[in-house]
C-alpha cells in the first residue's frame, strides 16, 4: 500500500485568502480602493531598487502581480499568480511544496489517502494492443533528423523519419512506440 497527501490546489486556493499569505511573510501593503493592495514587491526576484509600488494585489480575485522589470524577467515574463505561485516563490520551491505548507499554515490538515492494490489499474489491462502494420515510406535522411543528430541509419535501425505517405502523419517526423515486448503499438508525429 502507499500512502500519499492528497493536496486539492482548487479547494486551497478558494480557502485561503492572499492577505494571510502575506501575513505570514510580514508583508504590509497600503490599500487602494476597496479589493487592491500595492507596495514594494516582497518577492526575492525583485533586483529592482527603485520601483516601489510594483507589487500590487487584487484581494477579491485572490491573485498577485510584480511589473517590476526584473521580476517579470526572472519569472518568464509573467507579471504575477495566485496564492501558490506566491508562496512557491517566496520559498524557493514547487507549486506541490507551496500547497502543503500553505496546508499547515492555515490549518487545513492534509488528507492522507491510501491506494490499496487491488483498486489501482492492471498496467498489462490498459496497454495499447500492438498495431497490425507498420507506416511505409519513411525517409530516415530528412535534414530536421541530421540537425538533431540523428544519422540515416539510427533512423532506418529505429523506424523514425519524415512520413510522406497517406494519412494524418503526411508531412511529420514519426517515432514509433514499442511496448515493454518491443510490439509496435503506436506512432508520434511531430509537425
Amino acid at each position: 500500500m502507499m500512502a500519499t497527501t492528497w493536496v486539492d490546489f482548487k479547494q486551497l486556493k478558494a480557502d485561503v485568502a492572499i492577505e494571510q499569505v502575506l501575513a505570514q511573510y510580514g508583508v504590509h501593503l497600503r490599500r487602494i480602493g476597496a479589493t487592491e493592495l500595492r507596495g514594494r514587491c516582497p518577492l526575492p526576484t525583485h533586483t529592482s531598487s527603485r520601483s516601489r509600488d510594483s507589487f500590487s494585489v487584487n484581494i477579491a480575485r485572490n491573485v498577485w502581480s510584480c511589473r517590476s522589470l526584473s521580476c517579470m524577467q526572472a519569472r518568464g515574463g509573467r507579471p504575477g499568480g495566485n496564492i501558490l505561485d506566491l508562496v512557491a516563490l517566496m520559498e524557493g520551491c514547487s507549486i506541490r511544496d507551496a500547497a502543503l505548507r500553505l496546508q499547515g499554515w492555515s490549518g487545513a490538515a492534509p488528507e492522507h489517502f491510501i491506494v490499496p492494490r487491488a483498486s489501482r489499474p492492471d498496467p498489462a489491462a490498459s496497454e495499447n494492443p500492438p498495431l497490425r502494420f507498420a507506416l511505409q515510406y519513411i525517409d530516415a535522411t530528412h535534414p530536421y533528423l541530421t540537425s538533431r543528430g540523428v544519422t540515416p541509419h539510427t533512423g532506418r535501425t529505429f523506424g523514425l523519419g519524415l512520413y510522406t505517405g497517406r494519412g494524418l502523419l503526411r508531412g511529420r517526423i514519426v517515432i514509433p512506440i514499442h511496448n515493454a515486448s518491443g510490439e509496435l503499438i503506436a506512432y508520434a508525429g511531430r509537425a
